[in-house]
């Protein structure tokens, strides 16, 4: 960033920037004070810089702030210096997440994280171009006070960081509406772009930062069925509800964590096949590498490109696709069982234990394997559908078919005798069925094979 400093009174610059939450305040109740030791004080400062910083930090205090609180800005001039502080009664902060609070992408970890934790860290950096700084006092639940301080005159600037380019109160305004269009969103409730439009997959995504989320789902909705949640725990009953195809999840949440959250959809039957991406700010070697030891299949550090994203999206569900042709080829086989993860292995061999134990009951059906199993009807055919690319119904009729074509080829039962071994209530049924999937009928096939 270049900077380009020019003479502004701050305190009016600063009312005009106030203008703009008091319809937040009303709306909020909340009582928003502003006190300056002169009505004109002259500072040099970047117009389109030093908004930025004043925007940050009053809409941090409205959102951190509760109804009916108080949130007070003070310009006082030192002579040399002049300070400016934003001070409000929400929250606050522990003594350990003051010290962090202007690293890049940090949020504070509590039940009401919002921000993307990279407004202060910028804020620091322009404070720092201005060859000003900016500090933070804060208590748990007792409120949080920033001060900014600036350099009088314009000795402290180089000739190429002077500018004599008037404030653009236009500009102004525009940024005011980002930063206050912040503080009205509604809460975010989970919710499905699958009702309006159609696809094959879909996605899950987990993540409290709501820009972010409504951004990773306008991405993603064009190609896949979206479902959103903002904290862990929702991501989990969203996930269980829905068995997406893929999950995204943040790492740092309000209350489950995203690797809690890997950790537990991973241990669980109904969902540890799903493939889950999380998304993080820290990203040393020994934070990833816990990361995928939580079982997570893929490990991004943020800021990402949301292509790079997308690419590993698009990779992680080919590859599943391949492993679903892999494993239908021939379920029951032990060598293609350890394709999977432990959970999936035992899923699919209990599976073909249950089908194989019940092929010639007739009235083997999926409330049958649902009893066996342990998990409903919708998760079920999700799972399967997941690692097998079929139906329940889908599957117990290949099963049946392929130990038919066994006997048919191995044994001199008759073919009325291996249609009731296999479960079919008629012999006119059975030939059928095994003819619209080998292309000739059971008496055909057995001839064309006898002796072979």
């Amino acid at each position: 960033m270049k900077i380009h400093a020019a003479p502004n009174n701050i305190v009016d610059f600063i009312k005009d920037i106030l203008e703009s939450f008091k319809f937040n305040a009303q709306q909020l109740n909340i009582n928003l004070k502003f006190t300056a030791s002169e009505q004109e004080i002259l500072v040099w400062f970047d117009a389109n810089m030093l908004d930025k910083v004043i925007f940050n930090l009053l809409s941090n205090a409205f959102k951190f702030t509760p109804r009916n609180g108080t949130i007070s800005v003070a310009i006082e001039n030192k002579g040399e210096l002049v300070k400016v502080q934003v001070q409000d009664n929400g929250i606050g902060m522990t003594k350990e997440e003051s010290e962090h609070i202007f690293d890049h992408f940090y949020q504070v970890d509590t039940n009401s994280t919002k921000g993307s934790g990279l407004g202060l860290s910028l804020s620091k950096e322009i404070m720092q171009i201005h060859h000003g700084s900016i500090e933070v006092q804060s208590t748990k639940q007792d409120g949080t006070t920033f001060t900014l301080t600036l350099l009088s005159g314009s000795d402290h600037f180089s000739p190429e960081e002077i500018s004599n380019v008037e404030l653009n109160k236009a500009d102004l305004s525009e940024t005011a509406r980002i930063y206050t269009s912040e503080i009205d969103l509604p809460s975010l409730e989970v919710t499905s772009t699958s009702e309006t439009r159609i696809h094959e997959q879909s996605i899950l995504i987990v993540e409290d930062n709501l820009d972010l989320l409504n951004y990773l789902q306008e991405r993603f909705s064009q190609q896949y069925a979206i479902f959103t949640a903002n904290t862990g725990t929702d991501g989990v009953a969203a996930a269980y509800e829905h068995v997406p195809d893929l999950i995204i999840s943040d790492v740092v949440m309000p209350g489950m964590t995203g690797k809690q959250l890997t950790q537990k959809l991973k241990s669980d039957i109904r969902t540890s096949h799903i493939p889950i991406i999380l998304l993080t700010a820290r990203g040393s070697n020994e934070q990833q590498i816990q990361g995928l030891d939580s079982m997570a299949d893929a490990y991004i550090v943020k800021p990402f490109d949301s292509d790079l994203l997308l690419a590993k999206v698009n990779n992680l569900l080919k590859n599943r696709v391949l492993l679903k042709e892999h494993y239908t080829s021939d379920v029951s086989t032990a060598k293609q069982s350890q394709t999977y993860n432990a959970i999936d292995r035992k899923f699919v061999n209990d599976l073909a234990a249950i089908v194989a134990q019940n092929l010639a009951n007739e009235n083997f059906n999926v409330d049958d394997i649902c009893r066996e199993i342990g998990i409903s009807r919708v998760q079920l055919y999700r799972k399967v559908k997941a690692l097998l690319n079929c139906t329940i119904t889908e599957y117990i009729l290949s099963r049946r078919l392929k130990k038919a074509r066994y006997l048919l080829m191995n044994e001199a039962y008759s073919i009325s005798e291996i249609t009731y071994m296999v479960g079919f209530s008629t012999p006119n049924y059975f030939s059928t069925v095994f003819k619209g999937k080998y292309e000739c009928t059971p008496s055909e096939f057995k001839k064309k094979h006898q002796g072979k």
